[in-house]
Order: C-alpha cells, then sequence, then structure tokens
C-alpha cells in the first residue's frame, strides 16, 4: 500500500500544478478516470476469479510467480527481473499479499505517466486543449486500461520512459547548478539501466532522447560559432569510447548481442509487403472486430477484456482519425519535447515492425495509444474548426475500412 499511496500523492501534486498552470478541470477528469478505471478492474478481477485464476496468463503468470517465489525467500531468476522486483517491492510493503496490489498500481502509473506528459505539453507551450484531450483519449480508453493495468511490465517501462523524458528536458529548458545537473546526469544513468532490466533495449529510450538534445546543441552551436561546434563535436567523439566501455561493463552491448539477431531473424521471416505495412497494422490494430472475436484470434483472453479492448480499439479509430486530420491542417511545432517523442515513437515501430510484422500484443497496442496521441497533440495545436471536423469524419471512415482490412 505504501506504493500505491505515493502513486495517488504523486498524482495529486501532479494534477495541482496543472490546475495552477490553468487546466482547472484536471480534478473533474481525474474522478472520471478513476470511476472507469476502478469499473474495469474489478470486472477484471472477478472474471479472473470466476475462472480460478489469480493473474492473466502468459508472462503475468511468469511474473507473479517469481514474486512469490522472492516473497518466500527462494532464489529467483527469471527475465525482465526488474519488473519482478517492482512487484514484490509492493507486496513487501503492503498489509497482505494480494495480486490486485500490482493491477491498482500499475492503473496508476498509467495515470501518472499520462499526467507527467500533460505537463511536460503545458511547460512546452503546447495548447492546454491538447493536454486536456490527450488526458482523456488515454485514462478513459478502455483497451488501454485493461491492457496496461494487468501484471505485466510494460507500463512500467512507459513510466521510466517518461521520466527520462522529464530529466531531458529540465536539463534543457531550466537553469541547474552543475551539482544538480550532475544529479540529473545520475538519474540518466540509472533509468537506463532500469529500463534494460524491463526491456533488453530500453537503454536506447535514454540514447534517443540524449540524440534529440544533442543535436539540438550542435545545431545552435552551428548557427552561432563553427569555434563552439568544433569544441562541442571533439567533446562528444572524446566521450564516446568512455561511455561505450560503461555500456559494456554493464553488459548493455550483451543484451543487443541477445537481442539483435532474434528481431533480424523475425524480420527476415516476413515478407516485404508485411514489413512495410507494419506501422499501419500497429496504428489501427487490433480493431474492434478481432478484439470482441478474441477467442478466435487471441492465444490467451478474458470476455471482459475482449469488450474493454474492442471499446478501446473503436474509440482508437475516432482518436487516430481526429489525430489525423489534426497532422494534416495543423501547423507542425517541432519543439524540444516532441522531437525526443518522435524520435522514440520512431524505436518502438522499427522495432516492434522488424519483431512482430505489425502484429501485437494489447499490451503493445496501448503503449503505442499513448505514444502516438503525445507525439501528435505535442506537435500541433488541436483545431476544432468545420474544416478539421470535416476532414477528422473523412479520415475516421478511411481509417475503419484500413483498419477492418489491416486487421
Amino acid at each position: 500500500m505504501v506504493i500505491i499511496i505515493s502513486e495517488l500523492i504523486l498524482i495529486m501534486l501532479i494534477a495541482r500544478n496543472l490546475r495552477n498552470k490553468g487546466l482547472h478541470s484536471i480534478y473533474r477528469y481525474l474522478c472520471l478516470a478513476f470511476l472507469v478505471q476502478a469499473f474495469i478492474l474489478i470486472v477484471y478481477r472477478l472474471e479472473l476469479a470466476s475462472i480460478g485464476r489469480n493473474v492473466y496468463y502468459s508472462d503475468a503468470e511468469v511474473y507473479w510467480n517469481a514474486t512469490l517465489s522472492l516473497l518466500y525467500g527462494n532464489p529467483v531468476r527469471t527475465w525482465n527481473m526488474g519488473y519482478v522486483y517492482y512487484c514484490y517491492i509492493i507486496q513487501i510493503t503492503s498489509p497482505f499479499i494480494w495480486v490486485g496490489f500490482i493491477n491498482i498500481s500499475n492503473i496508476l502509473l498509467i495515470d501518472i505517466t499520462i499526467l507527467i506528459f500533460s505537463y511536460l505539453m503545458v511547460n512546452s507551450q503546447v495548447p492546454m486543449k491538447n493536454a486536456q484531450f490527450f488526458i482523456l483519449v488515454c485514462t478513459l480508453n478502455p483497451l488501454i486500461i485493461y491492457a496496461l493495468g494487468r501484471n505485466l511490465k510494460d507500463v512500467l517501462f512507459l513510466f521510466y520512459t517518461m521520466l527520462t523524458l522529464v530529466i531531458f528536458h529540465w536539463l534543457k529548458t531550466k537553469r541547474t547548478k552543475r551539482i544538480t545537473r550532475g544529479v540529473l546526469y545520475c538519474l540518466i544513468v540509472i533509468l537506463a539501466v532500469l529500463l534494460t532490466d524491463v526491456r533488453p533495449w530500453g537503454f536506447l529510450v535514454s540514447i534517443a532522447a540524449l540524440f534529440a538534445s544533442v543535436s539540438e546543441v550542435l545545431a545552435y552551436h552551428f548557427r552561432k560559432s563553427p569555434v563552439r561546434f568544433g569544441v562541442t563535436c571533439i567533446f562528444i567523439m572524446v566521450s564516446l569510447p568512455p561511455i561505450a566501455i560503461l555500456m559494456k561493463q554493464r553488459g548493455f552491448l550483451s543484451h543487443l548481442d541477445l537481442w539483435i539477431p532474434i528481431v533480424l531473424e523475425n524480420a527476415r521471416s516476413q515478407s516485404w509487403s508485411r514489413l512495410l505495412l507494419a506501422p499501419m497494422r500497429i496504428l489501427t490494430g487490433p480493431g474492434p472486430l478481432r478484439s470482441v472475436l478474441g477467442n478466435e484470434y487471441f492465444l490467451f483472453y478474458t470476455v471482459s477484456g475482449n469488450v474493454f479492448s474492442a471499446i478501446g480499439a473503436f474509440m482508437w479509430w475516432i482518436v487516430l482519425g481526429i489525430l489525423v486530420a489534426n497532422l494534416l491542417v495543423g501547423n507542425k511545432q517541432l519543439n524540444h519535447l516532441s522531437k525526443m517523442l518522435l524520435l522514440i515513437f520512431g524505436l518502438f515501430m522499427m522495432i516492434y515492425s522488424m519483431q512482430y510484422g505489425g502484429s501485437l500484443e494489447l499490451r503493445f497496442r496501448g503503449i503505442v495509444y499513448i505514444l502516438t496521441s503525445g507525439l501528435v497533440l505535442s506537435l500541433v495545436p488541436r483545431r476544432s474548426d468545420n474544416r478539421v471536423r470535416s476532414l477528422a469524419i473523412i479520415m475516421m471512415f478511411v481509417i475503419f475500412a484500413g483498419g477492418l482490412w489491416f486487421s
């Protein structure tokens, strides 16, 4: 319960800051989100109880069994131990052992991640209505809540990713003392380690955010002073060998040695047309029809999960039509935040396309929904004039037609 209470406190603190920034309806949004999320969680837990299960199938069961082994003092070694330790901490700080505490914590992590990014949007001069729309479409989508609220590691990975963006954004926009900057850089390294403990390629998130920040620094020095540009380039080249040595010592490169061949082999096993169409499959899948018929298309499923996923996929197609319309009509503003998120979004899309050919599990869809919404809404002002409304309706029909075909 300590973790859950801490998450609730953090949600209230971020919400208060958003309210002070001008988002006066934030508490009403949160109350509505909590009601929807509580309903989804209760239905999910009741269904699991009715079929005699404590957790979802597959990876969720592996993580829960590993957590129980840790609680009973047994030696444990499985994949993604970073998430297992997180579940273990939740249980030892709670009054009794109950897997539902992890579900509650995961759902609160979704809310925290969304609120943090909304705050970054507001601080980056993104229109307030974009932040409002982002909060609503992400905290109220049943697919996102169901997919990421289960006993799976993906929401923790997304949370660490968002914290990485926060630190890089802070270093870019705030004047800080050298000691403070040193602490923040140490936190970036720690987060890179934590990300890798959740997913083998997790440290690439930190590298993508770093690349976005360094490119801005180089562009600035190139415009202002060729001498500074040269000095900065030399400094970067001198810094690369120690960083590579550190990565090797920590085992990051060994992670790549294990993971890259698997991804490349999966990519080679698929046709070029499937790889090219994979991003469209990722953005439009699984679709409401495939979701509601999860017993035919999914290896593991719950009835409530099929219903929540179908509703969430239907809602996402509507939102995606609105996002595409605004992206086509709106004036793109590539600020520091959107640059970092663009690189991370591209990283996710590339990896998921090569690894799975666009056929993703629901938990990956939940992440993609959040990243896509955040990227587009941080790039362009959300408009509601007649031209955008008409284009949005057209795009919805296109997405519905394409989504039914791709999924």
